[in-house]
């Protein structure tokens, strides 16, 4: 909580059953951004698999019509899919250090994923199709290799 910041009343069902949400985050190696003079700090961002719907009734903790946060039980494919083309990638593009331009090349930058079977192929249709238009960056989505503990690999 920022300083200055209300204190929103919350509310749960339970104390003993709190609901459980899955987040996407991205993050990405800091590192100087001569292009705009500052640092990054390689945070991109982080988003709930969850959907907001108004509730239906009324009852102690709310009432009806309010905006609720509720969790998606199945990550999909699809789910998946649209969060890395709906956040993820437009995080890239608005927050992510560019290359000079007098290096004639653009950045590389690639989203690695684990190998569960919600995660999109590297050569998904609707993927290639988003990023195929942008200009000053290349974005490619790399498997993480097989059986192993490492977060990342170091691309050069």
């Amino acid at each position: 909580m920022s300083q200055g910041e209300d204190v929103k009343h919350r509310a749960s069902a339970s104390k003993r059953h709190i609901k459980k949400v899955m987040f996407m985050a991205a993050v990405a190696r800091q590192r100087p951004d001569q292009l705009r003079k500052v640092y990054f700090d390689g945070k991109l961002g982080i988003w709930p698999f969850a959907e907001v719907v108004l509730a239906k009734r009324n009852s102690k903790n709310r009432a009806r019509g309010t905006p609720e946060l509720k969790p998606i039980n199945n990550v999909t494919k699809e789910k998946v899919r649209g969060m890395i083309l709906n956040k993820i990638i437009p995080a890239i593009i608005e927050r992510f250090p560019r290359n000079p331009p007098a290096s004639g090349r653009p950045t590389l930058c690639y989203i690695q994923q684990d190998n569960a079977g919600p995660h999109i192929n590297k050569n998904d249709k609707e993927f290639m199709e988003v990023v195929k238009g942008i200009q000053d960056i290349e974005i490619r989505i790399d498997p993480q290799p097989a059986m192993s503990p490492e977060i990342g690999r170091a691309h050069v």
